[in-house]
């Protein structure tokens, strides 16, 4: 877990795949190099635009179970070696299995769930019923 100067949120290294739906529905899946509360930062040579709409498919595994989450994102920043994405909306659940996950996953899960009383960055809500009903895991 790293905090960089001016971040609002921790860094969690975090070496998975994520699959980003696009605005148009093309699919890529990727590496997450670092994620946050707040956003992830993938490891990708696909060129990003600040600003774009994405829908976030992540699956992970926890206690023999696979967990898959859709996640509502905006790039918001790019460079050579990827693109930051900052998380817009996701269902409660998701949030805090997001939290469970982070804890899990981080060399200082104090630090980190301190972090967590603070305010939710993200709106939690029903977001993907209508916008990306194909990709929302009920």
């Amino acid at each position: 877990m790293n905090r960089l100067p001016g971040r609002k949120h921790a860094r969690v290294n975090f070496n998975s795949r994520v699959e980003i739906i696009s605005a148009d529905q093309s699919s890529t899946v990727f590496t997450i190099k670092n994620i946050s509360l707040a956003g992830l930062f993938l490891q990708c040579k696909k060129q990003y635009f600040p600003g774009e709409q994405c829908t976030i498919k992540l699956t992970e595994k926890w206690a023999r179970t696979s967990y898959t989450f859709a996640i509502s994102g905006k790039v918001v920043r790019t460079s050579e070696t990827g693109a930051a994405i900052q998380f817009t909306a996701m269902k409660a659940e998701t949030y805090m299995m997001l939290q469970t996950f982070l804890l899990y996953r981080c060399r200082d899960p104090l630090a980190l769930g301190a972090e967590f009383a603070g305010t939710c960055p993200v709106m939690l809500d029903e977001f993907c019923e209508k916008r990306v009903s194909t990709h929302c895991i009920n």
